[in-house]
């Protein structure tokens, strides 16, 4: 409200005097600059200040071109006739053009004419000091203007490789501390200033300090023993130390933990160290900075451990015991190998240290020279290796050798130890090879059998025992060998045949299973008997089914219990041919025959008959019986008439065996009493007598050899005969 009356108050005031309220109702009024500009130069800084005649707001523009305003200042937020602009951000020793812009109130602003100015130039450091020590310096200087220092530095000139922070606040006198430097070092440094507007002067002019150095004084005391050392010595100024060491001249494998708090006097306790051993060492100056100076290097001997005397050895083929003593408290492991130097085998260290020592080394080679060497370990971790030693195991012997009892599929070994063992037995067909290996045995003995079973018949076979001690210990024993037995036929099978069967009995040198191949071609067996099912040294085989007259070619196969098979020399045999013995004898008579005959083995039989030779049209019914002794009745024959047979053996496998052609004549049937005749008028009855069983007809004629009718043929076979004639003419011949 306030600002608005004095608005109005104003306003009316101007047109009072103008006496213009016609073209602006609030008069006219030109802002103009009254008084300045003034300037206020800096570095990188311009103070502006101006009056107007009039209450104002104002702003700044400005730039490094003539005409040409880069940058500007805020407008002002109050209006007032004193005006002051602080221009920041210049570069120094610059020239800069600038125009003020004048607001009035909310609607007119007035645009001055240009002006210039140019900021300063910066100036030197001035009283620069340095204060060095071993690992810091610090650096004091004055600046013309104000600003924030900081320092660039290294160890070559004009090379600055390190920088410090920009001070927090801006002055004219700086203070600087530098740390984390080298000892004895000369380093050279540039002086920075950053002044409030953010520019940053690099000063040219270099200067150089050198770092103060780290020395002993006197010479380091080491007092060592066997495995520790204590260290002392001075520095001309408090330090952390630390110790590098190590077995090598100028190697440091250890070193020790740095000390936290800085001394002038120094100790270090080294412990862990190796018994006679001569160490290198350097001392180390830890700087507050975290710098460290290595000293020169120096060195120290730690003292003996020594066995008091050599170990005492019990030996026996697998183990040996060593007690032995040291001359201080110590625990032990003890290394072996079986070459010099080394070493294989170690055993677990010792839990206790005692200068009274005993340990049994177990699983050793029997009959073996072991070297060894003695580690002995101090409570702390040191240990000595004292000199190498050797010993020779006792041996594990045969007390008596290896027996062995064969069979064609087996071999019974037996021997004696002479000392307790297990054992496992390696076998093969070839001198060391050895393709099979038993199973451990148990318990542990001195007299031991094994029996190797399922093997081949007629071989040499190679083994050796290994002896196993009941500490694990392996003896090898030599190799040894035997030959298990062929398995033959006792002389030759005996053979019994029959026309159509073969009886085969034949006995083996040992007990097998057997199967017979056969043929009728050397070497080619189309037939097989199954494999036997007991196992027996006396066998005996029947082969049915054969031909008869035939020869067979066989062999036989023994089948051992190691699945082994053995075929024997082939054999042969002939089957017997069936013949007749007795015969054939034929009793015919006018219509019938009867024929014998005897055969040299039962068959059965039939006979083949007819009026041809060799042509046989009729046949009798085969037996069902077979038999040696043969009769066969042939009827319905044709009296006084030649006959020709042959016989048919039949034999039980289906064969037939036809033996040769033999005849006979049957009888001719003649009147042996008659005929007499009883005639009537129209008939006339005739009797007769035959010489054999017959039947009979009558033929009749009128004329002689002329016989024009007959009588039909009887109903029945008789001797005694009759016939009626009827139909005839009385009183005619």
């Amino acid at each position: 409200m306030k600002k608005l009356i004095w608005t109005l108050i104003i306003g009316l005031a101007l047109w009072s005097c103008s006496g213009n309220l016609l073209n602006n109702p609030l008069g006219s009024v030109t802002v103009s600059i009254s008084a300045g500009p003034t300037h206020i130069n800096g570095v990188d800084t311009m103070g502006i200040s101006w009056n107007t005649n009039v209450a104002s707001r104002h702003m700044v523009e400005y730039g490094t071109v003539s005409g040409t305003y880069t940058k500007a200042s805020p407008a002002t937020s109050a209006e007032s006739m004193d005006h002051l602009e602080t221009l920041i951000d210049l570069v120094p020793s610059t020239k800069y053009f600038y125009r003020i812009t004048s607001f009035y109130q909310t609607s007119f602003q007035k645009v001055s004419q240009e002006y210039s100015y140019t900021t300063n130039a910066f100036t030197q450091p001035t009283g620069i000091t340095t204060t060095p020590s071993t690992t810091s310096v610090t650096v004091a200087w004055t600046t013309s203007l104000s600003a924030k220092g900081s320092i660039d530095l290294g160890t070559n000139t004009g090379v600055y490789n390190l920088s410090t922070p920009a001070e927090a606040t801006s002055g004219t006198v700086h203070t600087q501390t530098i740390s984390g430097l080298l000892p004895n070092t000369t380093y050279f440094f540039r002086l920075k200033s950053q002044y409030p507007n953010g520019i940053i002067d690099t000063h040219t002019q270099e200067t150089t300090f050198t770092t103060a150095a780290v020395s002993l004084v006197g010479i380091p005391t080491a007092v060592a023993d066997q495995t520790s050392v204590t260290i002392t010595w001075t520095t001309d100024t408090s330090v952390n130390h630390g110790v590098d060491y190590g077995t090598a001249p100028g190697v440091y494998s250890h070193t020790t933990v740095p000390t936290t708090s800085a001394f002038a006097s120094h100790s270090v306790a080294i412990a862990n160290l190796a018994a006679n051993t001569t160490y290198y060492y350097r001392l180390k100056s830890l700087l507050s900075t975290g710098t460290t100076v290595n000293h020169t290097e120096a060195s120290f001997t730690t003292g003996l451990i020594n066995l008091v005397a050599e170990p005492n050895i019990v030996l026996s083929p697998s183990d040996a015991v060593f007690t032995w003593s040291t001359n201080v408290a110590t625990a032990y492991i003890i290394e072996t190998g079986t070459a010099t130097g080394v070493y294989t085998q170690s055993s677990p260290k010792s839990t206790t240290s005692v200068m009274d020592h005993s340990h049994a080394l177990a699983n050793l080679i029997a009959n073996k020279k072991y070297y060894y060497r003695i580690i002995s370990y101090l409570p702390s971790g040191v240990n000595v290796a004292h000199g190498e030693g050797s010993f020779t195991t006792t041996n594990v012997s045969f007390a008596v050798n290896p027996a062995v009892t064969v069979t064609s599929t087996s071999g019974d070994i037996s021997w004696t130890t002479n000392v307790l063992t297990t054992y496992t037995l390696e076998f093969g067909l070839s001198t060391g090879g050895y393709t099979t290996a038993t199973p451990e045995s148990t318990p542990a003995k001195t007299l031991q059998t094994h029996s190797l079973t399922g093997l081949l018949s007629n071989r040499t076979y190679f083994y050796r025992i290994k002896s196993i001690l009941p500490t694990g210990g392996v003896v090898v024993h030599s190799e040894g060998s035997f030959a298990t037995t062929a398995v033959t036929i006792s002389g030759l099978p005996g053979v019994v045949t029959q026309a159509t069967s073969a009886e085969i009995a034949w006995t083996t040198t040992e007990a097998t299973n057997y199967s017979l191949d056969y043929g009728t071609t050397t070497g080619i067996y189309t037939k097989s008997l199954p494999v036997s099912l007991t196992a027996i040294a006396d066998h005996l085989i029947v082969i049915t089914g054969l031909s008869s007259s035939t020869t067979y070619f066989y062999k036989i196969t023994s089948h051992l219990i190691s699945g082994e098979k053995i075929t024997h020399t082939e054999g042969t045999f002939t089957t017997l041919a069936v013949t007749l013995t007795l015969g054939p004898t034929a009793t015919p008579g006018s219509t019938t025959s009867s024929i014998a005959w005897t055969t040299n083995i039962a068959t059965d039989s039939a006979v083949d008959y007819g009026t041809a030779t060799g042509t046989y049209t009729l046949s009798t019914p085969a037996t069902t019986s077979a038999t040696t002794g043969h009769t066969h009745n042939l009827t319905g024959l044709s009296a006084n008439t030649l006959y020709y047979y042959r016989i048919r053996s039949l034999l039980s496998n289906g064969e037939t065996v036809v033996h040769a052609e033999a005849s006979f004549t049957t009888t001719a049937v003649s009147i042996t009493a008659g005929p007499s005749a009883t005639p009537g008028n129209t008939s006339a009855s005739l009797t007769w007598t035959t010489s054999s069983s017959s039947k009979n007809t009558v033929e009749w004629g009128t004329v002689t050899g002329t016989y024009t009718n007959a009588t039909t043929l009887s109903g029945s076979f008789a001797s005694d005969q009759s016939a009626t004639i009827t139909g005839l003419l009385p009183a005619t011949q």
